[in-house]
């Protein structure tokens, strides 16, 4: 469970009575956890500031309005309102509202499953708060990322952000210390489950510590603060910690006191959560007929009210019960279950993509039909705008290589830099791989250019297949494949190349045509030796280059 709030909105002492009135309505709502009047009134504090021509009142309204429809679970309506608070903070050259409103619009893009806009979001947000040296704005940068890298599994990279946004709260306000020690206790429940899995029980128990102390101190602020949302999110976040420490029969009461709030308060979403984590328990116990009934349950239940993220989880917890318990072909029926939603939720989030984008368009084009009346200066700028903003949907779409479906060397050059900057700024590893498809001239030569497209075709499919979803897999050109291995050490980088060569020279490729043999050489390199762009690839193409010359279908390590 994640705390949704972003800081709260500050009240411009040059707006009219009447709009500060209703933003300090919405703020009070979003403060007490009553969202949905919340919501009600940062809209109508958006539409009179908008009547008004109030600008920078409208900004405030519409980034009140979205963090209040991310608690209501309506993050495609909170990307939309966050968009329209942005072309107003940008037109108005406020970097710290602009800085704001990303980290609002970043929360909403991440739970749509959007985590690389979101976390391109977060980068723009922190030049920006870095520029005013605004600790509050570089407190929630940090929040907000490393939020965003543990909603998609990456635990520990989030531990690192989240301990670092705490540096930054010693002098803040209750609500942000409290959302900073509740996702540090909920991030533990995945870190801990991580290193155990690893079987580094030692870590992991190291982990589960602080992460307690967290979970304490963040229930100690929900409940000094009397808000409903908190409370049942940290209590829910406790009892899973305390599942993990054994601690069966208080896991339980906390759960169930969760449960109680969230049903008390119409938070369905938190309701199933503790219900799950109820089930979770049962299943540690080894009480898996139980479990499995309870999750039963759940499932139903998740599945009436469209509840996607907890269908995901309890399809996992059924799987895993019913291995338990020696039931390997229920078992196997619901891991598959899990993964054909898991397939069904990556198309919907491409197809929340492609909306996204078309509302882009949409509300710029209605944006400069509402501002027509305002000085010339500000509709040039916000046409200004408009044309970078379809420029860089048009080069999104020119990203991806056509034939294999990974990204191209366009795609590459532009995130290349980015990724090399933040390794240097953060001292973690980098490596950099080139692989090339040994003989591939005679696979044409022989075979024809079509079974050469369906090679590189299925060759890149087993390099996205065995590389992390934090992995840049690209096509370089020709038969050749660039990979950019982010936090990973040389030997983990050669270990990846040298699982994909042996998966691609173990494929069976006969079904492309008799006889047929494929197998590819990679080249490595990292910033031990090489610190730029330029000088990575030159050392990677050499390493390569000698991989060819010792024999192919190899590793050359980087040296």
């Amino acid at each position: 469970m994640r705390n949704a709030s972003d800081g709260t909105a500050r009240q411009r002492n040059s707006a009219p009575a009447k709009v500060s009135e209703l933003l300090a309505l919405a703020a009070a709502a979003k403060s007490s956890g009553d969202y949905k009047s919340g919501a009600l009134h940062a809209h109508a504090a958006a539409d009179l500031a908008r009547a008004q021509d109030d600008p920078a009142s409208e900004a405030v309204a519409l980034r009140l309005l979205a963090e209040q429809q991310i608690c209501l679970g309506d993050y495609e309506a909170a990307v939309s309102a966050a968009e329209a608070s942005l072309l107003i903070c940008l037109s108005l050259g406020d970097d710290a509202g602009t800085s704001r409103t990303l980290n609002v619009k970043a929360f909403a893009l991440m739970e749509l499953g959007l985590h690389e806009e979101a976390l391109s979001a977060m980068s723009t947000s922190l030049e920006l708060a870095s520029k005013l040296r605004d600790n509050e704005l570089l407190y929630w940068v940090y929040n907000r990322t490393g939020t965003i890298h543990a909603n998609f599994g990456n635990f520990q990279q989030a531990d690192k952000f989240l301990l670092h946004a705490k540096s930054f709260a010693n002098n803040l306000d209750a609500q942000e210390k409290f959302c900073i020690l509740n996702n540090l206790a909920d991030n533990a429940v995945g870190l801990v489950t991580l290193l155990r899995d690893r079987k580094d029980d030692a870590a992991a128990a190291q982990a589960l510590i602080p992460g307690l102390q967290n979970g304490w101190d963040a229930l100690a602020l929900a409940q000094e603060a009397r808000h409903p949302y908190r409370q049942a999110i940290s209590l829910s976040n406790l009892g899973r910690l305390l599942t993990l420490n054994r601690e069966y029969d208080r896991a339980l009461s906390y759960l169930a006191e969760s449960r109680a709030i969230a049903v008390q308060h119409g938070y369905r979403s938190l309701e199933l959560d503790a219900i799950l984590g109820a089930a979770l328990v049962q299943e540690a116990e080894g009480h898996f007929d139980a479990a499995v009934a309870e999750l039963s349950a759940i499932l139903r239940s998740a599945i009436d009210v469209g509840e996607k993220p907890v269908i995901l989880r309890t399809l996992k917890a059924l799987s895993k019960a019913h291995q338990e318990a020696g039931d390997f072909r229920a078992a196997l029926d619901y891991f598959k279950q899990y993964h054909d939603l898991e397939s069904e939720i990556k198309s919907a989030i491409a197809d929340t993509r492609a909306r996204l984008l078309a509302g882009h368009l949409d509300l710029e084009e209605a944006r400069q039909e509402v501002e027509q009346h305002r000085q010339r200066s500000s509709e040039l700028e916000a046409e200004k705008l408009a044309l970078q903003r379809r420029a860089s949907d048009l080069d999104r779409q020119a990203h991806q290589d056509k034939l294999t479906g990974l990204w191209n060397r366009r795609h590459v050059e532009a995130e290349f830099p980015g990724l090399l900057a933040a390794a240097l700024a953060s001292g973690s590893a980098l490596c950099v791989a080139l692989g090339d498809i040994d003989f591939f001239k005679t696979v044409n030569d022989r075979h024809g250019h079509p079974i050469g497209d369906a090679v590189l075709r299925e060759v890149a499919t087993i390099l996205k297949h065995s590389s992390r979803p934090t992995d840049l897999v690209a096509r370089w050109g020709g038969e050749e494949f660039l990979l950019i291995f982010t936090r990973a050490t040389p030997e983990a980088a050669q270990q990846v190349c040298e699982r994909m060569r042996l998966a691609i020279a173990g494929h069976d490729w006969s079904h492309l045509a008799a006889g047929l043999a494929v197998t590819i050489s990679f080249g490595l390199s990292d910033l031990r030796k090489a610190d730029t762009y330029e000088a990575l690839l030159a050392a990677a193409d050499a390493q390569l280059y000698a991989a060819k010359q010792n024999g192919r279908n190899r590793v050359e390590p980087s040296t």
